[in-house]
Formats: structure tokens, C-alpha cells, sequence
């Protein structure tokens, strides 16, 4: 549990636009958190560079054989420096040590920027959607 704040840090970042998707209120509280940690249908890994946080990448298996990429950040200071290749990879590798053969994620469409990060890293663009969502 002592990540909470780091991974809280990076959530709340209001420069956080480099993002694979995003809830509908774009918000976690630390009991989302902790929950994410706690759950075995999680997987949170958190970037270092230099000795300090980089960025983060949260999923979740969806089923047995696949998961969804909910966020992927990498702080400012520490894009073009390969710290997001390396935990795209340590985060894709993780999720086929736990047996998933598919990875998606959503990207805003008017967030061309990401989308061609996620194909230069070999992900391609599923059929467009509009997301629906109602606050209960």
C-alpha cells in the first residue's frame, strides 16, 4: 500500500493528457486505489526513472484471456527517454505471464497524438465507438 500516493499523485496530475483511457468522472480516491491493488484481476505497475516516479500503467483482466490497458501515463519530464516503451513492455509481458493473449484500450478520438503512440507500438485501431455512461 505504500505506491497509494505515488499512483494518487499521478491521477490527480493536472497535466495527465497522455492517457490510454479514462473513467467517466476521471477520478480515483484511495479506496479505488487500494481496491485496484487488492483485486487479483488487477495489474498496477509503476515506472521509475532516475530514482524518481515516471508514470504508471493500471489494468484489468477483463476474462481468463484478455485484459484492458485503463491508464497509461508518463510524467512530462520523463517522455521520449523510453520509459514508456519499457513499461508498455513490462506491462504486456506481465499480462501474458498471467495468460491473456489480447490487450485493448480506449483513446479519445480527438487525441491523435496517443493513437499514434499506441500504433508506433503495435496496437491497431478497433471500429470507433461512442462511450454512454450514466452517474447512479
Amino acid at each position: 500500500m505504500s505506491d497509494v500516493p505515488a499512483i494518487l499523485a499521478i491521477l490527480a496530475n493536472p497535466e495527465r493528457e497522455f492517457r490510454a483511457t479514462e473513467s467517466p468522472e476521471d477520478h480515483y480516491d484511495r479506496d479505488d486505489i487500494v481496491e485496484w491493488i487488492e483485486s487479483d484481476k488487477s495489474l498496477i505497475l509503476l515506472a521509475e526513472s532516475d530514482g524518481e516516479l515516471a508514470g504508471m500503467s493500471l489494468s484489468a483482466a477483463m476474462a481468463r484471456s484478455w485484459f484492458m490497458l485503463e491508464t497509461f501515463y508518463i510524467l512530462p519530464d520523463h517522455r521520449s527517454k523510453g520509459v514508456g516503451s519499457t513499461l508498455l513492455k513490462a506491462t504486456l509481458d506481465e499480462m501474458k505471464a498471467r495468460g491473456s493473449m489480447y490487450v485493448f484500450c480506449l483513446i479519445h478520438e480527438d487525441d491523435p497524438g496517443t493513437a499514434g503512440v499506441f500504433k508506433a507500438w503495435g496496437f491497431e485501431p478497433g471500429r470507433p465507438f461512442r462511450w454512454f455512461h450514466q452517474w447512479l
